[in-house]
């Protein structure tokens, strides 16, 4: 894995992800820590989307996902739904990554 198709589409997954992530940020109370997550994690999928793309790196303070990848059948459902799709966005992110392509 790690051609330059590969990295376009899943950066282009990423920046899809953190569309959505702003989308699902405004159902909260912008001082909430939910929606501070929600748009800091789409600030991370961005700079990473970016950074498969143009390599240029990614901050220091946008390197590690905090996200929480929730299974609780009492939790809401679009943000259990969309932690499966955020995890399998970093999954993909560090394989490239760590392939060094």
């Amino acid at each position: 894995m790690g051609s330059i198709k590969e990295k376009n589409e899943i950066a282009k997954r990423g920046l899809s992800l953190a569309s959505e992530l702003d989308k699902l940020s405004k159902k909260y109370h912008v001082k909430s820590d939910i929606h501070e997550m929600l748009a800091w994690e789409a600030d991370i999928l961005r700079a990473k989307s970016r950074n498969l793309v143009e390599d240029c790196g990614v901050k220091e303070n946008l390197r590690l996902s905090a996200f929480p990848i929730n299974s609780d059948s009492n939790a809401d459902k679009e943000l259990s739904d969309i932690s499966v799709k955020v995890k399998k966005f970093h999954d993909d992110y560090r394989i490239i990554k760590d392939s060094h392509y």
